[in-house]
């Protein structure tokens, strides 16, 4: 990966796949928010700005990107994304 400075990001082997198991992890633990209190403090702390499916999704998509497991969140709604 290279930001708009051209410098190069990388992580260790170990780094890569915590990264990874972390982003999974909060995938997880949003989707199964049954008393919807992550879905709250996120509203409160964004100010509405973001929904928690759609941190969801982001979370699904990078950590598929950094290679992690696909996720399939078409079975909550019906919005097809592209991750390519």
């Amino acid at each position: 990966m290279t930001p708009t400075n051209g410098v190069p990001i990388t992580l260790a082997g170990e780094d890569h796949a915590e990264l990874i198991d972390l982003l999974e992890w909060l995938g997880d633990w949003f989707a199964n928010d049954t008393d919807r209190y992550a879905a709250a403090s996120l509203g409160r702390f964004s100010y509405g700005l973001i929904a928690l499916d759609e941190l969801r999704s982001d979370l699904a998509r990078f950590a598929f990107l950094l290679g992690g497991r696909h996720v399939d969140l078409d079975d909550e709604d019906e919005d097809e994304e592209d991750w390519s």
